[in-house]
């Protein structure tokens, strides 16, 4: 019953995994995995847009979240193992949980620098109806 259950949480989180990375938006824009700024002359792993993102950016943002998820899991599973175990375990899943979570944080404000705790955008964001602030619509 125990390897269903893992071979179950993991096809959940691969398939988790497929849709948070933007697949089928890069297939559809034809995005690259990388890119190169001209201006500064240097390669690019974060596209500056905040309606735009690179292959790789994709890849590697849906991992970091992923791997928050699953460090929140194993944190709550590790309540039934020994208790050496669980603070050892439980460091290290906090420890995942706080690195993941600041990388997010940290590509967030590399494409959204204007961003703040608040509850409208600038006066200068695109606003209208939905489809027309989506940019890509499924």
């Amino acid at each position: 019953m125990q390897v269903k259950a893992i071979i179950a949480y993991s096809t959940c989180v691969l398939i988790y995994f497929v849709c948070l990375s933007g697949f089928i938006y890069d297939l559809i824009t034809r995005a690259t995995v990388i890119g190169f700024d001209l201006r500064k002359n240097r390669v690019e792993y974060v596209h500056r847009g905040h309606r735009e993102q690179y292959g790789g950016e994709g890849i590697v943002m849906s991992f970091l979240i992923c791997l928050c998820g699953c460090a929140l899991v194993g944190i709550n599973n590790l309540r039934k193992l020994p208790p050496w175990i669980v603070r050892i375990g439980g460091l290290f899943c906090l420890m995942i949980l706080v690195f993941s979570y600041r990388k997010v944080i940290e590509v967030y404000r590399i494409k959204m620098p204007w961003y703040g705790p608040g509850f409208y955008p600038p006066s200068h964001y695109v606003k209208g109806p939905l489809i027309n602030d989506q940019g890509y619509s499924i």
